[in-house]
This record gives C-alpha cells, sequence and structure tokens, in this order.
C-alpha cells in the first residue's frame, strides 16, 4: 500500500553537540528559518545566488538532510523555536 513512500532520516535535534556547521552556514540557517529566498539570503550576505545554493547543499550533507523542507524545518526549531 505505501510502497512508492521514501524513507527520510530522522531530523537531528536542535543543539546536538555532534553537528558541527560553519558560522556561514549557521547565518544562512537562520535567514531560512526566517523565510528568505536564495536571492534575498544572497542580497542580504552580498554573495552570488549560487553561493548561497552551495552553502545549503553543505548544510544538508552534514545535517544528514534529504531535502530543503527539512533544512528549513530544523532551522526553524533552532532560531525560532519560541
Amino acid at each position: 500500500m505505501f510502497q512508492g513512500l521514501r524513507r527520510t532520516k530522522a531530523v537531528p535535534k536542535a543543539g546536538d553537540a555532534r553537528i558541527t556547521i560553519t558560522e556561514r552556514q549557521r547565518e544562512i540557517l537562520k535567514l531560512l528559518a526566517e523565510g528568505k529566498s536564495d536571492a534575498e539570503i544572497a542580497d542580504i550576505l552580498r554573495v552570488q545566488e549560487s553561493t548561497v545554493r552551495a552553502h545549503i547543499f553543505h548544510i544538508q550533507q552534514r545535517l544528514g538532510m534529504e531535502n530543503r523542507g527539512q533544512i528549513v524545518a530544523y532551522a526553524h526549531n533552532v532560531f525560532l523555536k519560541d
């Protein structure tokens, strides 16, 4: 019945000490949590949009996530928990 559904990895918990990201990746996560687009993030950080996408890809790899939705959910939990 559910054979077509992909298995997804569990999203790391906020504050997990095993997760290490750079300060720039942290800035990008915060901006993603605020709902900013790649283009908006690029303008704010004064970098190319392709650079933002590369950072997001590396964040995804470091956090062991499969898609942008998981990254945004994680960022929201880390930066906007209140």
